[in-house]
């Protein structure tokens, strides 16, 4: 399968991803949230609560790594992805209809409250690690998306 392809599947067929942010003075912190991915501009939009440790982080520092896969997959036939980009917020209305109403329906369980904000993660890079190419017990990792920094 060409990466490319394997790339916009995992995009676009998982749920989740874990949104990796950094507080002022560096302290980590993960977080898992739903997602929806735009094809068309290559950025992906969750929903959360300013209040949330991650927002504050972005907040402070809008520089994010993410990772999705599927955590259903066999060890050793496993892709996933690994990025960074920075996070804005975005009014809903400018989220596409689809995408918004999808990603609304995926969080329907959560109690949504009018404190909830859209966010849009503005992808610098992606990685694919390749499974099949491990070399010395050491992942390669194929560079297979990155985007101008001055023109996203």
């Amino acid at each position: 399968m060409e990466y490319t392809a394997i790339l916009y599947e995992l995009l676009s067929g998982n749920t989740y991803l874990s949104l990796a942010t950094a507080d002022e003075n560096g302290q980590p912190w993960a977080s898992p949230v739903v997602y929806e991915f735009d094809e068309t501009q290559g950025n992906l939009f969750f929903i959360s609560s300013p209040d949330s440790r991650h927002i504050q982080n972005i907040s402070k520092n809008p520089s994010v790594a993410f990772s999705i896969y599927n955590s259903s997959q066999t060890v050793g036939n496993a892709f996933g992805i690994q990025g960074s980009g920075r996070v804005e917020e975005v009014d809903a209305m400018d989220i596409p209809a689809e995408l918004r109403s999808s990603l609304l329906s995926k969080v329907s369980m959560i109690v949504l409250n009018r404190s909830h904000r859209f966010y849009k993660i503005i992808i610098d890079e992606i990685f694919l690690p390749h499974a099949e190419r491990w070399k010395d017990d050491k992942p390669l990792r194929i560079l297979v998306m990155k985007k101008n920094k001055n023109n996203p």
